[in-house]
């Protein structure tokens, strides 16, 4: 991915997220007001939900700069989006957002592959690396989906390794 698709997918992010924050500050405070209803809880559920995937897609395709990501975060946008896949490994610390990436392209290379219910270990380093269990195929799968597409993209650029052993696969960062 070039740095001005990576530009791109952050001034999304940024345009959508200013707007679902709103809404669910709105929500928030009408729920405050004693207008709270099935109607204000699915509106903040929704919003929540949708703030959480804009994080994980900003993290997997365009996240820019030296920021830190809190691991904090990290794990509630990806239970979010995925609350059977768990994560071992990570630090206390905030992650640089290239181990943010490498760690949200291996989470969407599973959910691709339908594995929904799976242990990845997140190694910590220079060169930070992801593994996992062998991910199968399911018959279903006619062709990749974005982010296992992505992810082979990357592997034939240079820009992530992969590692098949018996144990499963690891994406490193180049």
């Amino acid at each position: 991915m070039t740095d001005q698709t990576a530009i791109i997918c952050a001034r999304i992010f940024h345009d959508l997220a200013s707007p679902l924050g709103a809404i669910s500050a709105g929500v928030e405070l009408a729920a405050m007001s004693g207008q709270h209803s099935e109607e204000t809880d699915l509106m903040s559920e929704s919003a929540r939900a949708a703030l959480a995937k804009l994080h994980f897609f900003k993290w997997s395709f365009g996240h820019l700069g030296p920021t830190v990501v809190p691991v904090q975060t990290l794990l509630d946008v990806l239970a979010e989006i995925a609350p059977k896949i768990t994560v071992s490994g990570l630090p206390n610390s905030g992650l640089h957002p290239a181990q943010a990436k490498i760690l949200c392209l291996a989470v969407g290379f599973c959910l691709d592959r339908k594995q929904f219910d799976i242990q990845l270990a997140f190694e910590v380093g220079p060169k930070s690396a992801v593994s996992f269990p062998p991910v199968m195929r399911t018959p279903s799968d006619a062709d990749d989906g974005a982010f296992s597409s992505y992810v082979f993209d990357l592997i034939m650029g240079g820009e992530i390794r992969s590692q098949r052993t018996e144990a499963g696969l690891t994406l490193q960062l180049v």
